[in-house]
């Protein structure tokens, strides 16, 4: 059962793990901390300035080689040799191929007379725990902690009777035959709890869509506050043009940093997006905690749960939050959002990516996604239809994860990539071949662990093939566990003569990354072949979650890279054993194409 004292335990130890964690790195011989990617010798650095659009301080800096697995957001110290004692603490801002936007936390923090003789990266630790403490503490004083605490601990039941108004009701009838029986399930649903509804959206099934329903009626129609929040700016943002593009709807705002405010325009227009709450105008008249009530009935605001317990939005109540990507959201974080409003709806899936734990002695009931708390006792809704993927594409993950349930629709189960010609070449012509959806390229190399020069090679040839063959690059994404791969295979793409504009358009990114995407053709470089490594590194390489949203990118075919030897790790942990099966069943279940390495990348 989960408590107050069980959640501030789980923030303290996870907060100390990574304190432990970044400081063991920060012992390591450099080499070793390069060889792990979390570290970067730097070329040579520009001196710090300020971007006139953000406000934000930066540092312009320039690595030739770049094997790191630093992702956008992570904060780094910048230094001259001693990460303890570093010359600025940072956040990558922008990874651009050899070239990385850094900001700064604290101008004053950057040392302009420090001139070593190279300049090095490290990750670096924050703690941001006294802002889910605040919220702890908030819940304890109030009288909402048997609330809250009893829909995690699924003693709370959903009921289902909150009023309708007649446009409300109106608006719900003309949309029941727009959407499948149970997107309209899901929407009714979480507009008539009282508490809370839980909506789960396996990929491709229309979730987004029906939460921008959820927060149109219940702000349009009831004149609700309505809070969109998630793990990631990406996501909010997101779901909030996903709202605009639905309805021209005008009560519609993005409370965060303006750096984070990629995404936020779409063609016809962009949603505004003000730093905190106090920025917002209603006509003439700034919103204050005095006037937030009465002024902003009917607004629909995107933020994380973090901006509730801070400055941004620290005096705001809402009617309703609304928690998308539920499946990513740890309980702390779901408590701080869950005190500032009477109803929640839960968004998510999880058999997708999980939320990230750090330290190894949490008490389980703790350590899961508030989605998956609440699914265990109340299931709520669940999207079985994907109009994504076509029906081989949809059949291992459905059948692995989700009990055979979810079905590829009339519209998406018969198609396929859809190519001018195949290549002359007869093993590319097999890989690419439209009749099969689902490709494992079996390179059976060995001993790769961050990065496979043969499997770039080869996604990138495959790549030139597929767009000569008349496949738009917006069509083509490759993931890949390690971003060093993804950079060796971006590397890879610029010697294979197509045209920049083409190679920028293909996605290539981590699984993390590129959840909540799609397109025709996905490539998966799985990379690793080395056992030790792969024994060592098995709670992440081998998560059943993100096999899961790897394959699903793909609307009609996916190709996975890799060797046969990865599948053969063993491993004295029973969990881990489970999880390398299920990767193996994918291997074996694919149509298998044995490629003769060295002769055919001698060639290439």
């Amino acid at each position: 059962m989960v408590t107050v004292r069980k959640i501030r335990e789980f923030l303290r130890k996870e907060e100390e793990e990574k304190r432990k964690k970044t400081e063991t790195l920060w012992k390591l011989p450099l080499e070793k901390r390069l060889a792990k990617g979390e570290a970067l010798i730097l070329d040579n650095i520009d001196d710090a300035y300020e971007d006139e659009e953000t406000g934000k301080v930066i540092i312009r800096a320039y690595a030739s080689e770049n094997l790191s697995r630093f992702k956008e957001g992570d904060n780094l110290c910048l230094h001259g040799g001693d990460p303890a004692k570093p010359s600025a603490k940072c956040a990558l801002y922008e990874d651009l191929d050899g070239e990385l936007l850094l900001t700064l936390n604290k101008y004053e923090d950057y040392d302009f007379s420090v001139t070593p003789k190279r300049w090095i990266l490290d990750r670096d630790y924050v703690d941001f725990s006294w802002i889910l403490e605040k919220a702890l503490e908030e819940l304890e004083r109030t009288d909402k902690t048997d609330q809250v605490l009893g829909l995690i601990n699924g003693e709370t039941k959903p009921t289902y009777g909150a009023p309708r108004t007649p446009a409300l009701q109106e608006a719900v009838e003309q949309t029941e035959d727009t959407l499948n029986p149970k997107q309209y399930e899901a929407l009714t649903k979480s507009l008539d709890a009282d508490g809370f509804h839980l909506v789960q959206g396996p990929p491709g099934t229309g979730k987004t869509h029906v939460l921008a329903l959820i927060a149109l009626y219940l702000a349009k129609f009831k004149g609700e506050k309505v809070l969109i929040t998630s793990t990631t700016h990406r996501a909010i943002n997101n779901a909030l043009v996903k709202i605009a593009k639905t309805y021209p709807y005008p009560f519609l705002v993005k409370v965060g940093d303006a750096e984070k405010a990629d995404g936020l325009e779409y063609e016809d227009g962009e949603v505004m997006n003000v730093e905190r709450i106090t920025n917002l105008r209603v006509g003439d008249t700034p919103v204050r905690a005095s006037n937030f009530e009465e002024m902003c009935r009917g607004i629909i605001v995107g933020g994380n749960a973090f901006s509730l317990h801070t400055s941004r939005m620290k005096f705001c109540e809402f009617d309703t939050v609304i928690f998308d990507e539920a499946g990513q959201i740890n309980i702390p974080t779901a408590v701080a959002g869950m005190l500032r409003a009477r109803k929640c709806v839960f968004i998510g899936d999880h058999q997708q990516m999980a939320p990230i734990v750090g330290a190894e002695d949490h008490d389980p009931a703790v350590e899961k996604s508030v989605f998956e708390s609440i699914f265990e006792h109340h299931p709520g809704t669940l999207l079985d239809t994907t109009y994504r993927m076509n029906a081989e594409v949809t059949d291992f993950p459905s059948r692995q994860f989700y009990a055979g349930d979810l079905l590829s629709s009339e519209f998406s189960k018969d198609r396929r990539l859809q190519l001018e010609s195949l290549p002359r070449n007869k093993t590319y012509a097999h890989i690419l071949d439209p009749a099969k959806p689902n490709v494992f390229v079996d390179l059976a190399h060995q001993n790769n662990q961050m990065t496979a020069p043969e499997e770039a090679t080869l996604i990138a040839e495959l790549i030139k093939e597929a767009i000569n063959a008349g496949l738009p690059a917006k069509e083509i994404a490759v993931v890949s566990p390690f971003k060093a791969q993804g950079r060796l295979i971006r590397k890879t793409l610029n010697e294979t003569g197509l045209n920049e504009s083409e190679i920028r358009a293909v996605v290539v990114d981590t699984v993390e990354r590129i959840q909540g995407q799609e397109r025709e053709l996905i490539f998966i470089s799985f990379i690793t072949s080395c056992n030790a490594f792969a024994r060592e590194m098995a709670g992440f390489l081998f998560v059943p979650n993100r096999l899961n949203v790897a394959l699903t990118r793909a609307k009609t075919k996916v190709v996975s890279v890799g060797s046969r030897y990865l599948f053969n790790t063993k491993t004295d942990d029973p969990k881990h054993s489970v999880w390398i099966k299920s990767y193996k069943n994918y291997y074996e279940e694919s149509d298998k194409i044995f490629f003769q390495l060295k002769e055919q990348y001698q060639k290439l």
